[in-house]
């Protein structure tokens, strides 16, 4: 386990840490916008076929997702999910209003604020748009040969394979991960930025450990696909409601860890538990690892867009 030092950052869209900040230095304390000029699709919408999860080991229901926007429009990222417990939630998903603060409609705003009282406190100048769910193997695979395609050395793996369309991709080193988020005109979020969003995005404090909350057993099979709930293998992103942040970001503490642009060592720090973590604590806010550019199994990514 990684342990964090207590360190006071001040984030901006693109800019540098305010002056007088701790460890000018470090890349968590500006964003990268390496991309920010590339252009960026204004729509989008959540890949929506194959929702096949693996042989269930659980109590499964089916649920729909409610995508009805403020305005009584619906957007195009309505699916149905497979819940992990019935019993841990009422099933119904509000996902965020389409285009909320000019976010693309596959996007959740990630509001303003300042994570304080942590382990790592730090402030976010301006608003960022974050993907709603992992990187799907349907949406990596679109356009997708030569160099962007994972290596069958890793497996299991998702990509190219029948039922898991909507299941996150995995497999995929740091440069894989990071090509493709520029190819959309986005970017791999820093570690403080994944954290803030696992953290609830607090306008002030140090948010919640979890997305949901403070608390995770070692049995849980309400918020996420881990060892306890995922009988072995990743799961359809969104499968576990009750998890999901207060901004509509779904599976950021399980499914698969999640690439983030931070160097660490020799190579670059993940974020989130994944469908074969057994520690509560690696699911959680406090926790990431580093030193690492390759391609496993319960290892993918989600992206970032500056507003």
């Amino acid at each position: 386990m990684r342990r964090f030092i207590p360190l006071l950052f001040v984030v901006g869209c693109q800019g540098d840490p305010v002056q007088g900040a701790t460890d000018a230095t470090s890349e968590d304390t500006a964003i990268d916008a390496s991309a920010s000029d590339s252009t960026a699709p204004d729509t989008g919408g959540l890949d929506t076929g194959g929702l096949d999860g693996p042989v269930d080991t659980t109590s499964v229901d089916t649920t729909s997702v409610d995508t009805t926007s403020s305005d009584g429009s619906s957007s195009d990222a309505s699916f149905d999910v497979p819940l992990g417990d019935a019993t841990c939630t009422d099933g119904k998903i509000t996902l965020p209003e389409a285009g909320a603060g000019g976010c693309p409609v596959d996007m959740a705003l990630i509001p303003a604020g300042q994570i304080t009282g942590s382990l790592r406190n730090a402030t976010f100048a301006k608003a960022f748009c974050m993907d709603i769910t992992e990187v799907t193997a349907g949406e990596y695979a679109k356009g997708c040969s030569g160099a962007c395609v994972p290596t069958t050395s890793c497996a299991p793996q998702t990509y190219g394979v029948s039922g898991k369309t909507n299941h996150p991709i995995n497999c995929v080193t740091f440069a894989q991960a990071d090509a493709h988020c520029k190819k959309l005109g986005k970017r791999l979020p820093t570690e403080l930025e994944w954290e803030y969003a696992e953290r609830g995005a607090p306008a002030t404090g140090a948010g919640t450990l979890y997305p949901w909350g403070n608390a995770l057993s070692t049995g849980d099979k309400c918020h996420l696909v881990w060892s306890a709930s995922s009988g072995g293998a990743t799961w359809p992103v969104g499968s576990f409601p009750a998890g999901h942040s207060p901004q509509g970001i779904m599976d950021l503490a399980g499914n698969v860890e999640e690439w983030t642009s931070t160097v660490e060592g020799g190579g670059h720090v993940r974020r989130g538990g994944g469908y074969q973590t057994t520690d509560p604590d690696a699911c959680g806010a406090d926790y990431g690892r580093g030193e690492d550019s390759g391609a496993v199994p319960d290892r993918g990514f989600r992206c970032v867009k500056d507003l």
